[in-house]
């Protein structure tokens, strides 16, 4: 509550004025305090900034003012984790309250837009409007986003219906919602607590005809000043009956009588009264004059009241607020919008389900809306609406997107003329509640950079471990790890180490790593992520190349040259101090630093986190940079994709894989999961999986490979009820050795894509979004992204049909370091391009495999190998298989790692796949090249099919 606004509160009971009494004022704003009542010595609570009047009691019946408004804090306001319970149950059951969801698009709210201008022209700075039914928190912050120089005080009834005390607490307190509305809660069928002549505007919304009309209006002309006007959007008329009918309920009056009682109360002031008819304000696309008509068709009005000199005045017609920087878009709950495949319907499903009800009630809405065209968005729409779907303003959806503020008004009014969104300039707070309202979806939580994930781990992690080291059993808690980081951040001032700088990081699965990592983040430093597989050589080249001055490892052979710029992590196992030359140790390191007093992190969302390299599966790899907004969207899209929660999470990805390093250092954080390193010695896939086994893990992230080297060892697969899910990642999955894998072992499979570029993660199946293995392919669907498939000219295709797979979302990487030339290639439009052709199925993505890895056949035909690969795989005694065009006569070559007999396979498939482009003949391989990653070399199987001398 404004210290500045009590002037205009007056004593509900005798109408006196207040005074402050006591009260805890910051810059002019109580939080807590109380009001006393002059005349009958009431006192009013101020509790977390809300006027509560019907709490108010007599002094003499306090035995403490203090000790009071802490009662009715702890009694009123607390219980947070309920409240928070209440709602996330409400989201899992989808119970929608109809009528606070379509609010903004009803046409009694949207009533009012006409007299906007008139307001503006009525009202000065510092004017107070009341806004007298705040039942869903939008009136108020609606008045007080159009007009940002008044002061707007909401009254609601009390602890009841859809908000109450810990709703408007929760989703509007006094730090979230707009600096300039105020929100009182007492019941207007009583005196209002405010002085008389003190408001300028009185916005009452479906209230004349609900409360006491003996009381209401008469207080509401009593509070309002003599020039100042009062809007009563949405009386219910006797003029006629809706058909076909339904009970409206409240005080209902023919508009004549409405009238008649009106002006008798003006009688002799200079003030008129007009009513107007609800449906005509809506549905008019000109200009209209304020003439009275009372006696309407129609059986829903709105009453105005206001100098007589306004009568005759032209109105503005719109259906739709002006469009400023400030609004925001609220999605229609009534239509079904697929950002995905670009369509937008009718959702007869929506509100939860009582959508054709709510439609039936306002059948000028509903026959607005089935006029409206709905063609397939293009794409620049699809973004906007993926953008607004995070709550963000026009302005900095305008700054996402790279356009001009005129072109994306241009876009918006589009969508709102359809009805898609409807653009207010309500507040982010605001936003989130309607879209709970509309949508039943809780806000994504919002985590911008690495800072916002650590200062969360007090309340995600109790007893529990962060790590939990395979190698020696070493276990590292919160206040372990908190020291460590502190220390190294420490360290790395004390190097020179600045914010914005980067050091290299090559190591297996250490602990120190994972300190190492979290401090550069907190410091805002980048981490170059080498792969520890290559040579010594490739690696110091890689390095340079990125200027990284430091080198981090956990393998002495790299610190060859390195001087005092390399550090080695420690070993106990091993003496390698008289090796490490000028290098120094980790431990060492820190321990100048362990007691250093260290500042609070100052991370930021759009410095450089991480460079990965691509898997340079065809070619020379591409050094690739993430942001710490990028890196933490993605590993809250991994939490929030597979439901992790205090998981013992095994991540078997190296740090130089996206996975790998996002799984193990930042989702599992924001999980509250024990981080489970397996050290050189444990990577082994039998001896990993016996050790996850052992240490009760619930959660194991690899690649498909790791599956099918398990399913080997066939019935010696021993499980246990922790281990719940294996995610994979990185290469297609095969249906077969999913399927085998979880007869074996009973535990889920779920595959989840994205390439490195995209911040891992776009694409997934989960519980929601099943594995399809009647077909080869699945990869499930689009998860904390919007996946487009397009054809040749950048248009959408139809379901079924194969086209270019593009990704667009919040987690893409910056760019590729020191090659801007090669994001043209990979970006359209603000599109990531993947290179993959994909295709949908019932709102699932299948993958055919890489666009460069078309073949061409001798008939001139093109298709791609995986279609054909996925048949021979799938043949008995066939454990992998990949084709390639030879010469002469560009025949197709099948090479097969199998036993069985070449002729009888071919003969099989043959007969299998009449229809089918299929090999000319086959070649038994023992292997065929993959790199690290669990994907296939193409680039090498030319040299295997002529080299190798096996089985033709």
């Amino acid at each position: 509550m404004l210290e500045k606004n009590l002037q205009a509160l007056g004593c509900p009971s005798c109408k006196s004025s207040i005074d402050l009494v006591s009260g805890d004022v910051n810059a002019g704003h109580i939080d807590s305090g109380l009001l006393s009542c002059k005349q009958c010595a009431l006192a009013l609570p101020i509790v977390n900034g809300f006027l509560l009047c019907g709490e108010a009691r007599p002094w003499n019946e306090l035995p403490s003012a203090e000790n009071w408004l802490l009662e009715l804090k702890r009694t009123k306001f607390s219980a947070e984790n309920s409240y928070g319970e209440f709602l996330q149950e409400k989201q899992r059951r989808g119970s929608a309250d109809t009528y606070a969801a379509f609010q903004p698009f009803n046409e009694s709210s949207r009533a009012l837009y006409p007299f906007i201008s008139i307001l503006k022209k009525s009202l000065s700075p510092g004017d107070i409007i009341l806004d007298t039914w705040c039942r869903t928190g939008y009136t108020g912050e609606l008045l007080a986003g159009l007009f940002p120089e008044q002061t707007v005080i909401s009254i609601w009834e009390g602890d009841s219906n859809v908000m109450g005390y810990r709703g408007f607490d929760h989703w509007l307190g006094s730090n979230r919602r707009h600096s300039n509305l105020e929100v009182v809660f007492t019941h207007a069928d009583k005196p209002l607590p405010f002085a008389t002549d003190s408001i300028k505007v009185v916005h009452g919304l479906d209230s004349l005809h609900r409360y006491e009309k003996d009381i209401f209006l008469h207080e509401c002309l009593r509070v309002c000043k003599s020039d100042g006007l009062l809007i009563f959007p949405h009386i219910h008329l006797t003029n006629s009956e809706p058909e076909p009918f339904f009970e409206r309920g409240c005080q209902q009056y023919h508009g004549r009588e409405w009238k008649g009682r009106v002006d008798a109360l003006l009688e002799g002031s200079n003030r008129s009264c007009w009513i107007l008819p609800e449906v005509e304000l809506f549905v008019a696309d000109s200009r209209l004059m304020l003439t009275d008509d009372h006696n309407t068709i129609h059986y829903n009005a709105l009453l105005l009241i206001g100098a007589s000199e306004f009568d005759g005045v032209e109105l503005e017609a719109p259906r739709h607020l002006p469009l400023t920087a400030r609004c925001r878009l609220i999605q229609n709950p009534l239509l079904e919008i697929d950002l995905n495949q670009g369509y937008v319907s009718k959702n007869t499903n929506g509100l939860g389900g009582f959508a054709p009800e709510m439609l039936s009630r306002h059948p000028c809405y509903d026959q607005y809306l089935n006029h409206q065209d709905h063609p397939r968005l293009t794409n620049n729409e699809i973004r906007l609406l993926w953008h607004s779907r995070h709550g963000l303003t026009l302005g900095e959806i305008a700054q996402e997107m790279g356009l001009s503020q005129p072109e994306i008004k241009h876009l918006v009014t589009s969508l709102t003329r359809r009805e898609i969104v409807h653009a207010a300039p309500i507040s982010a707070a605001m936003w989130a509640l309607q879209t709970f309202h509309g949508l039943v979806r809780l806000p994504d939580p919002v985590v911008d950079d690495f800072s916002a994930v650590w200062c969360e781990l007090n309340d995600r992690y109790g007893s529990h471990p962060v790590i939990h080291w395979l190698q020696d059993g070493s276990e590292l808690m919160l206040d372990d790890v908190q020291f460590l980081v502190a220390a190294t951040r420490a360290a790395l001032r004390e190097q020179g180490i600045k914010s914005s700088q980067r050091i290299a990081l090559s190591s297996a699965h250490h602990p120190a790593a994972l300190i190492l990592c979290w401090a550069c983040w907190l410091e805002s430093i980048c981490v170059v992520l080498l792969d520890e597989d290559q040579s010594p050589e490739a690696l110091h080249g890689l390095k340079d190349s990125c200027e990284a001055k430091w080198l981090f490892t956990d393998n002495p052979l790299l610190l060859k040259g390195q001087g005092r710029c390399a550090v080695l992590f420690d070993n106990i196992e091993t003496e390698v101090a008289p090796a490490i030359g000028d290098a120094q140790l980790f431990s060492e390191l820190l321990e100048t630093c362990a007691d250093v007093e260290i500042p609070a992190p100052k991370a930021t969302p759009d410095a450089d986190a991480v460079i990965l390299f691509s898997s340079g599966s065809s070619g020379e790899p591409k050094r690739i940079v993430l942001s710490q907004r990028a890196l933490c969207l993605s590993g809250l899209n991994m939490v929030s994709t597979f439901g992790l929660s205090s998981e013992r999470l095994l991540s078997l990805g190296p740090f130089s894989m996206m996975s790998g390093v996002r799984n193990a250092m930042v989702a599992s954080l924001i999980s509250g999961s024990t981080i489970m390193l397996a050290g050189r010695e444990t990577l082994m896939p039998l001896t990993s999986w016996n050790q996850a086994i052992e240490q009760a893990v619930s959660v194991i992230t690899t690649v498909p490979s790791w599956l099918e080297i398990i399913t080997q060892a066939g019935d010696r697969l021993v499980a246990n009820e922790a281990l719940n899910r294996v995610l994979v990642t990185g290469s297609p999955l095969k249906t077969h050795v999913r399927d085998e894998f979880m007869a074996l072992t009973g535990v889920l499979v779920e595959n989840y894509y994205g390439l490195t570029e995209t911040g891992g993660l776009c694409i997934a199946t989960n519980d929601a979004n099943p594995f399809d293995s009647a077909k080869d392919g699945c990869i499930g669907s689009p998860a904390g992204a919007v996946i487009n498939i397009v054809d040749e000219q950048g248009q959408l295709v139809e379901s079924g049909r194969v086209g270019s797979l593009r990704v667009y979302s919040r987690q893409l990487m910056s760019r590729y370091l020191d090659e801007p030339g090669a994001l043209g290639k990979v970006f359209d439009q603000g599109w990531f391009v993947t290179g993959d052709l994909a295709y949908w199925d019932d709102g699932r993505v299948f993958l055919q495999g890489r666009e460069d890895d078309l073949i061409k056949l001798r008939n001139g035909r093109r298709l791609h190998p995986a279609a054909i690969e996925r048949l021979l795989c799938n043949l008995p005694g066939v454990k992998d298989a990949a084709v390639l065009v030879t010469a002469p006569m560009q025949s197709l070559l099948g090479l097969v790692v199998t036993e069985e007999p070449l002729d009888q396979l071919l003969s099989a498939i043959r007969k299998q796949q009449p229809d089918h482009n299929l090999p000319d003949r086959l070649k038994r391989v023992s292997e065929l090249p993959y790199n690290r990653n669990g994907k296939l070399q193409r680039h090498l199987l030319h040299d295997i099919a002529v080299g190798d001398k096996a089985d033709q």
